[in-house]
Parts: structure tokens; C-alpha cells; sequence
């Protein structure tokens, strides 16, 4: 595992803060006192990214309705638990600036001041020396409109002994906790992911006080928290917690209640792992039965050796050893037109004779820039539905990702599975709970605006030109290995 330090942002953003008065001053306030200007800054040894790391790289940006509590001290008395020259002033962030909720003044016998801040703001701080602070156990939720994730950020930020200026004070805001990022993959013969997936980080201590004299430690009852999804990430998840050596029993877990797609699995090899504050530890979890990469097949082999099977091998790559090579699915789904009644004569593009995933990847393109919907082409969609719902077919010889075959590799599968035998090739299927082989099923190549290759194995030419309504066949997936 990697431990990566969270980067931060130096990106400047201005505080004014409206001039105020101390207890002491004389009134009436006044009003000709030097503004209180603030550059909100995240301090790192490399500068390069703001508040909240929910983004692909850990970057992030205030967001509308943030705020921040601020407490500010007058000489050299250091910040007390309550009556301080300010207390728990909040600031809330809208519209490209910050606004303080109750306008302070600089003083005007010229005593130096001394700021500290934090967020997210919290009303109900009573004292400012031994601030309690607790994560949000549900992460990946939302608290009034906010995410939890967000709210679970702790920053802190300290600046001491700042004389009255015109230039700004530079608060400069540092992650105060840990964070553990779980990037999940899956073998070939887990359940698809759907958003329904849910990642769980068990038995870590949610709690910390902050003194601003020390990191925070881990403090608590040990409690399961569920990680945030990160947007824009396929099944990265995140979560905050404070610096904690974890206990024995800690695992992460993942489970998915989508009905035919369940999923109840664990990883337990973060168990002892050791969270440093303002850091980020990156863990990288396939979810399967331990498929072995360099097993070797034969053709009629179970697809794969270990846990449940998904498929027969049809063909292998000669140059692999038997390493490498193609799974024709055991089951197959009916009876679908290759468009719906409204895209009939919708050209695609899917247009490859010899690779169905590069099919695919068109198709998803065309899903993905808002142009059509998977279930507008049905034996796409059916497919679609075997792998990631968020998979977007950008490899085009990805392997463990079903995809529905190109015209060409129907002819290349019939060959084999004639050759093979087959009565001999769908007693495997059969054997292994699966579907023989039908007679026709639709491939992803299109010839035109409103006709698609079928495959039929009895005639001589096994391709066969048809309207995409011209009949409702078998659907079949293809994976490589």
C-alpha cells in the first residue's frame, strides 16, 4: 500500500472582515479602524489544491454555504476557553467570497492580535481550548444538504501575533486528519457493481479533541463508518478519520443488496494499518476468489477455475500459452429487436465486423453523452447489465468485460464450436447450469441506418443482413481473459 501525503490548494481566496472593537475600547466604535483582510490559504510543501479532496487527484473547492469558525485573541494571553477578544465568529463562504456572520474591529491601542480557525463551523463549541470533534459514521450521505464527507474534513488553520496592517492575514488551512482512499475491482465471476455498493470501514475511532498544540489521536468507541463514493472515480471511495493505529479486527467491507447482484464480501488486509493525520493511505481491493492470472486453459474449459463459472473457453491465444483468451457466457437472454420501435433507423456506428468491444465503446459514448440510453438497443443493454453499471468500454481489449460479439466473432466461434463438437460444447454449458446454443443471435456490427448483422448457424453464410426490427432473437456475451 502506498501512503500518499494530501496535497492542498494555495488558492487565495479573500476574507474582509469588517472592522470591530474590543470589550475595553472606548464607544462609540470607530468606524475609521484599519479592516481586517484575509487570504485563505492551505499550507503544503507543494501547493496545489484546496479544501476537501473529493476529487480524482484530491483537489477540491469551497462550496457554497461552507463556514468557518473563528476565534481571536488580543495580545499575549493566549486563546482561553471563552471570552477571548472573539469567539466562534462564523464565516460563511457564498457568491466567490466570505462573510463574516458577526463584524469584528482591529482594536485601536495597537496590541497585536492572534487568530485561530477551523472548519466546519460548529455553533455549539463551548470551549475553545478542548474542542471536541466527531466524523460522520455515514459518509457518503448528506447532513442538511452538505455531505457528510465534507463535514468530516476537519481543517485548522493558526496565525499569531499579527500586528494592525493593511495587508491581509494569511490563514493558512491544514488538514488536521486521516484520510483512506479503497479503489474495488472485481474477477469476472463477482456480481456486477451497482450504486448500490457499499463500502465500510469497521471498527475505527471516530472522535478527537482538538487542543491546537498537538495532532489529533483517534479517541472513542470504535464504530463502522461508510466511506463516500468519489464522482468521477469508477468505485473509488473515501473516508476521514482521525490518526489511529486500527485495531486487529478492522476490515473493510462491501455489500450490495441489488436483487441478483448481491454481493457480501470483506478485505481485512487493512487490519493494524497505521493512519497518520494529514495524510492519505491508497489501498487497491479486487473482489473475487483468487482467480490465478497465469493458469492455463484449454478450449471446453470451465471459465475460471476457481469460484463460481461464468463461461466456457472457445478460443485461445496461441502466442499466451493458454493464459489468454475468450469465454463464450453460459446463458443467454431473449427475445429482443436490435433497436427499439424509435431508433429503428438510427444510425450507430457500431460498424466493426471483427471486434464487438470496440461496439460497445461506441454505444457507450453515445449513452454517455446524453444522445441515447442502453435499453434504446436492447441486446446492448443486456449485455450492459453483466458488467460495472458505470463501465464505459474504453479498453478495447479489456478482459473480464463481456461485451456482445461482432458478426465476425459469431463465424469465428461456430467454426470452433463445430470443430469442438457441438453436442460436446453445449453439454458443457448445460453441465455447468448454462444455455446451449441457439440458433439465432444478434451481433453488435451494423451495416446501415436501419439493418444489423444475425447470426444463424444452419445457413452457409452464418450472416445474415436484417432490419433491426426484422425479428426478436438470442442475446450472448463474449469476455476475454
Amino acid at each position: 500500500m502506498n501512503i500518499q501525503r494530501i496535497l492542498y490548494i494555495l488558492a487565495a481566496l479573500p476574507l474582509v472582515w469588517l472592522a470591530g472593537c474590543d470589550k475595553n475600547d472606548e464607544l462609540p466604535v470607530d468606524t475609521t479602524s484599519q479592516e481586517i483582510v484575509f487570504d485563505m490559504l492551505f499550507a503544503d510543501d507543494d501547493p496545489s489544491t484546496t479544501k476537501v479532496a473529493t476529487a480524482t487527484d484530491f483537489t477540491g473547492a469551497w462550496e457554497e454555504n461552507d463556514e468557518i469558525g473563528v476565534y481571536v485573541v488580543k495580545g499575549s494571553g493566549g486563546l482561553k476557553a471563552s471570552g477571548n477578544y472573539a469567539d466562534n465568529v462564523p464565516f460563511r463562504y457564498g457568491n466567490g467570497r466570505w462573510t463574516p456572520i458577526d463584524p469584528q474591529y482591529y482594536p485601536n491601542d495597537g496590541e497585536t492580535l492572534s487568530f485561530y480557525a477551523y472548519y466546519p463551523y460548529d455553533e455549539t463549541i463551548s470551549d475553545a481550548t478542548n474542542i471536541t470533534f466527531s466524523v460522520k459514521t455515514n459518509q457518503n450521505s448528506l447532513t442538511s444538504g452538505t455531505s457528510n464527507y465534507n463535514l468530516s474534513d476537519l481543517l485548522t488553520a493558526q496565525k499569531t501575533n499579527v500586528a494592525k496592517s493593511e495587508n491581509a492575514v494569511q490563514l493558512q488551512f491544514s488538514h488536521a486528519l486521516s484520510l483512506v482512499q479503497v479503489e474495488v475491482k472485481r474477477d469476472v465471476n463477482v456480481q456486477p457493481f451497482t450504486d448500490d455498493l457499499t463500502v465500510t470501514l469497521t471498527n475505527a475511532l471516530p472522535d478527537a479533541t482538538l487542543s491546537w498544540s498537538s495532532a489529533l489521536i483517534g479517541a472513542g468507541t470504535p464504530a463502522n463508518i461508510t466511506m463516500h463514493k468519489v464522482t468521477g472515480m469508477d468505485y473509488t471511495y473515501r473516508t476521514l478519520v482521525p490518526a489511529q493505529t486500527l485495531g486487529t479486527s478492522s476490515k473493510v467491507t462491501f455489500t450490495q443488496t441489488t436483487t441478483g447482484k448481491e454481493i457480501a464480501m470483506q478485505y481485512s488486509g487493512i487490519a493494524s494499518a497505521t493512519l497518520a493525520a494529514a495524510a492519505a493511505k491508497k489501498y487497491s481491493v479486487t473482489l473475487g476468489y483468487g482467480i490465478d492470472p497465469t493458469h492455463k486453459y484449454a478450449v471446453g474449459d470451465i471459465y475460471p477455475h476457481v469460484g463460481p463459472a461464468v463461461g466456457i473457453v472457445y478460443w485461445l491465444d496461441p502466442a499466451s500459452g493458454g493464459k489468454h483468451g475468450k469465454v463464450m457466457s453460459l446463458t443467454h437472454t431473449w427475445f429482443f429487436m436490435w433497436a427499439d420501435i424509435n431508433n429503428l433507423t438510427f444510425e450507430t456506428e457500431t460498424t466493426d465486423a471483427t471486434n464487438g468491444f470496440n461496439n460497445m465503446k461506441t454505444m457507450a459514448s453515445l449513452v454517455n453523452n446524453g444522445t441515447k440510453v442502453w435499453s434504446n438497443f436492447p441486446p446492448f443493454a443486456e449485455i450492459h447489465k453483466q458488467n460495472n453499471l458505470a463501465e464505459t468500454y474504453s479498453e478495447s481489449f479489456a478482459t473480464g468485460v463481456w461485451y456482445l460479439p461482432a458478426i465476425d466473432e459469431w463465424t469465428e466461434f461456430y467454426n470452433i464450436f463445430s470443430s469442438y463438437g457441438q453436442s460436446s460444447f453445449n453439454t458443457l454449458l448445460t453441465s455447468a447450469s448454462g444455455n446451449s446454443i441457439g440458433q439465432f443471435y444478434w451481433s453488435s456490427t451494423e451495416n446501415s441506418a436501419n439493418q444489423a448483422y444475425l447470426f444463424d448457424q444452419f445457413p452457409a453464410t452464418k450472416e445474415v443482413l436484417l432490419n433491426k426490427n426484422g425479428g426478436t432473437f438470442y442475446v450472448r456475451g463474449i469476455c476475454r481473459f
